[in-house]
């Protein structure tokens, strides 16, 4: 029993590219069949889904009790963000958070590759700068 996953591959690109009308039962030998043959891929389901971080790309995560919000790594990227319960910085630079969006009141500094505990304030907003120092 071995899928042939070129198959599938090209079936799966067929139907991006609007083509359509492939289904994988047809691309996948019967006996490798897990769906049944009538079942179709629907890829723009899937092109709605929510943007998946790109993995060569460094982020800082904000994360709180509904999900969390992710930003770029590049110095100068600043905005307001909704008051994360932990923040995990995946930047080779420093990360500043402050309490009102226009990035005044109390701040924190977060250190290059590092993550937090449960921070005990709101914070608001951030800008991410270019100094690779430790705070």
């Amino acid at each position: 029993m071995q899928i042939r996953w070129k198959t599938v591959r090209v079936a799966l690109l067929t139907m991006a590219l609007g083509v359509g009308g492939v289904s994988v039962a047809a691309a996948v030998p019967a006996s490798a069949a897990t769906t049944p043959a009538n079942a179709s891929v629907h890829v723009a389901s899937q092109l709605q889904s929510p943007k998946v971080p790109d993995p060569a790309v460094r982020y800082v995560t904000f994360i709180d009790s509904t999900g969390s919000e992710v930003a770029e790594c590049f110095a100068g990227n600043e905005d307001s963000i909704l008051a994360p319960e932990y923040v995990s910085n995946g930047c080779t630079t420093r990360v500043w958070l402050y309490q009102y969006r226009d990035e005044t009141g109390y701040s924190l500094c977060l250190r290059p590759n590092s993550t937090t505990g449960h921070l005990g304030r709101s914070y608001h907003s951030f800008r991410i700068v270019s100094n690779s120092a430790n705070c």
